[in-house]
């Protein structure tokens, strides 16, 4: 099988607008993008681009067509084994490291070998073999007859970086030595003006289950490359256990960056000379000065191999660094998002920021939700029945003002008026798309309108399992009757409904209620192997093994979390109004659910950590909080005790400002309000991205401005797959409702 190009030659759009952004992530963009071009420049002449298909959508974002085109690149293939047809003399592979790849990678690498004994072989059959009659310098040189074609030179690139267990599986299958090996510090991609990601897909499968912890150094990387641009951020807090492995490991990287150039000076680094009085850690194993990474002598590499690292600036624009593991809060994933943009992913399926469509002639092509569509932008972090709304409010505003220009007759129309409403036209796409996305949205709810945000249930006429689901979700992030739930879950699974929904159903059930009783566990057990079979025996030894399974007497930490923290964090709120909110609670409008993830982010911001101990305590992994400081005697790199106090000033004067009347700060230069960089490890829901847009919004008097960084943007399925592994191909794959007409 060969590789074809066309649809790898797909994707290509406009760039992201990052002038907004509070933090310059545009420099990471043109890092990111500067380096995929260097590693393309390392090999001479024509090459044909194979791409791992996860890779894809990042470089398709970061670079286009004409500059690949500029920088040797002939055709580009996703790489899916085969081999490739090209002419070119080199092949470049752009690759994730992910071990499950480099069986794709090893089919090509010897597909193309193949391919090229047999062009040999057919050359030998019309020419002969005697290399005289192609040598130039022989006296029997034959002008009409070529040489034989030799075997392309194949390069892998990783992104961003290669990892022992890629190394050991090419060796193992023998192509180790037949490959030229690069690698691509693509270690952060931004997304968003204010969302980037490091570009671990499965970075929560990898800590969770597979033991993995090569994404560790790769977020550290990610973070680290950020402050170098950006400035250290004074105070660094977390929670979790791979959080305090990447903080560790930053600060690793910090003390190395400080070594490696003598002309750094302390008074460049944010946080140096503060007094940190008053000021003690929640954590006294986090921070005790120590490093466990140190003792252990762990060794990371630099930012950018290689590659010299800019100084950091003046005055960073990072005030606060915060890293959550995404194991604190699994709850969140599990439940429906109920943002326009988080129910688009939950019912149609948003991959790789775009969506599938299909036009009136059946023709269907992906496009891409961002921040440049100025109608998605608006719409995004609305509740989903808000949304659906202010679409039917802005159709039926053009269709008047249709009909006024069409009634009325041209020389009374003013020039701005009919310039205003042929500009509206050029809007009608993107209002068509997104009127089309929310009906078929709603088909999916089979309730013929959006959930009820009000009542967080379904009406008495409207029997639609949508909403019966919601109720039963409902029920599990209040603690209700569990009895209930797992009859709702026994008729779903009776009905033969999709391993991945029972699946994502049973875990939220688990975490909620501090486990399943283990009688109960075991009829449920008995009904999912009737069902699906053998195959779900893994799955639920997956769930078991990242805590999203337990018996409630097992005492499991992870399934006795979320009950401990409902109360005391108000993860659950009354009466939520989804047309004007006051709470994130308006993302999951149907249960009135507020992330964990968020009050756990209002806390770390609005005071210590300490002040919460006991509600941390009772969530997997260490929590810690400290400044980025300087050894008093030597000004090099030290971690000293937290001292957030001018970020709280800086914070307060936000919020009062606001209070004022004073209208929100500007994003940037003097006066603006402190910025935060929140960085989900395991992926971040958008539904959590709306909801930290919404706690910067004057309602929420909150006074920072957020940037959220993550392993990946995700949804509940996306997790749900990732607990399934390689078992998913043999389910039948997740219908969300299709693609959209």
């Amino acid at each position: 099988a060969r590789l074809s190009s066309r649809r790898a030659e797909r994707g290509f759009g406009m760039a992201v607008d990052l002038s907004d952004a509070v933090i310059d992530l545009e420099s990471a963009r043109s890092t990111a993008r500067d380096a995929i071009l260097s590693a393309l420049d390392a090999r001479p002449g024509r090459k044909a681009l194979v791409m791992d298909p996860l890779f894809a959508p990042t470089l398709t974002s970061l670079c286009t067509m004409s500059e690949l085109t500029e920088h040797g690149v002939d055709r580009l293939y996703q790489l899916e084994g085969g081999s490739v047809e090209t002419e070119c003399d080199e092949i470049v592979f752009m690759v994730k490291p992910r071990v499950a790849l480099m069986a794709a990678l090893n089919e090509t690498v010897r597909g193309v070998i193949l391919d090229n004994e047999l062009d040999r072989a057919e050359h030998r059959e019309q020419h002969g073999d005697d290399p005289a009659l192609w040598d130039p310098r022989s006296e029997t040189y034959d002008p009409d007859v070529p040489p034989p074609p030799r075997v392309p030179n194949m390069t892998v690139c990783f992104a961003p970086a290669s990892t022992d267990a890629c190394e050991g599986e090419l060796r193992r299958l023998g192509v180790h030595d037949l490959l030229i090996r690069r690698e691509c510090a693509v270690d952060l991609v931004p997304l968003e003006p204010d969302v980037f990601v490091a570009d671990c897909d499965e970075a929560w499968r990898d800590l969770a289950l597979a033991g993995d912890v090569s994404c560790v150094k790769q977020c550290a990387r990610a973070l680290h490359a950020l402050q170098r641009r950006c400035g250290w951020a004074t105070v660094v807090k977390g929670k979790g256990h791979a959080a305090k492995e990447i903080a560790e490991a930053m600060e690793r990287m910090r003390r190395e960056a400080f070594a490696s150039d003598p002309a750094l000076n302390p008074s460049l680094f944010p946080g140096d000379g503060h007094d940190s009085s008053g000021y003690d850690s929640s954590d006294d194993e986090a921070n005790d000065g120590t490093n466990d990474g140190d003792r252990r002598g762990r060794r990371f590499r630099p930012a950018h191999p290689g590659v010299e690292d800019p100084a950091p600036p003046a005055s960073s624009s990072i005030d606060v660094l915060l890293i959550i593991d995404r194991d604190v809060d699994p709850v969140t994933p599990l439940c429906t998002q109920l943002t326009y943009e988080g129910f688009v992913d939950e019912a149609v399926g948003i991959k790789n920021g775009s969506v599938e469509v299909t036009d009136d002639d059946g023709v269907a092509t992906r496009v891409r939700l961002n921040s440049n569509d100025a109608l998605f932008r608006e719409l995004r972090d609305l509740n989903f029945g808000r949304a659906c709304d202010a679409l039917k409010e802005k159709t039926s505003s053009m269709q008047r003002e249709y009909e006024t220009i069409k009634g009325g007759k041209v020389q009374d129309q003013t020039v701005g008026e009919i310039g205003g409403f042929v500009k509206k036209l050029g809007e009608k796409q993107g209002l068509e798309l997104h009127s089309n996305l929310a009906k078929r949205c709603l088909e999916t709810t089979r309730g013929g309108g959006p959930p009820d945000g009000g009542g967080g249930g379904a009406s008495a006429d409207d029997n639609s399992a949508f909403m019966r689901g919601l109720e039963v979700e409902r029920m599990c992030v209040e603690g209700g009757d569990l009895d209930k739930i797992l009859e709702h879950l026994a008729a779903r699974l009776s009905a033969g409904d999709d391993a991945r929904r029972t699946t994502r159903l049973l875990a939220l059930a688990s975490l909620t209620h501090g486990g399943i009783p283990g009688a109960k566990l075991e009829r449920v057990r008995v009904d999912m192997l009737r069902v699906y079979g053998s195959r779900v025996l893994p799955v639920l030894g997956a769930m078991e093994q990242c805590g999203w399974l337990a018996a409630r007497e097992d005492k499991s930490l992870y399934a006795r979390a979320f009950p401990a923290i409902r109360k005391p964090l108000s993860l659950v709120v009354d009466d939520v109004d989804d047309h004007d909110p006051s709470d994130v609670a308006y993302a999951f409008s149907h249960s009135g659910y507020a992330p964990a993830s968020c009050r756990l982010i209002h806390h770390a911001l609005t005071g210590s950590l300490r002040l919460i101990d006991d509600v941390l305590r009772a969530l997997p992994g260490p929590h810690f909080e400290y400044t980025q400081g300087f050894d008093a005697s030597d000004g090099s790199p030290a971690v000293v005790a937290v001292d957030a106090r001018l970020f709280q000033r800086r914070r307060e004067r936000a919020v009062g400002l606001s209070a004022a009347g004073g209208g929100i700060p500007p994003r940037r230069g003097p006066g603006r309000r402190p910025a935060c960089v929140v960085f989900f490890v395991g992926g971040v829901t958008r539904a959590e991205i709306s909801c930290l847009r919404f706690m910067s919004s004057e309602k929420m008097r909150l006074g920072v401005d957020f940037v959220v960084g993550a392993t990946s943007v995700c949804g509940g399925f996306d997790l749900v797959e990732q607990v399934m592994g390689d078992v998913k191909a043999s389910f039948p794959s997740l219908d969300r409702g299709g693609s959209t007409r």
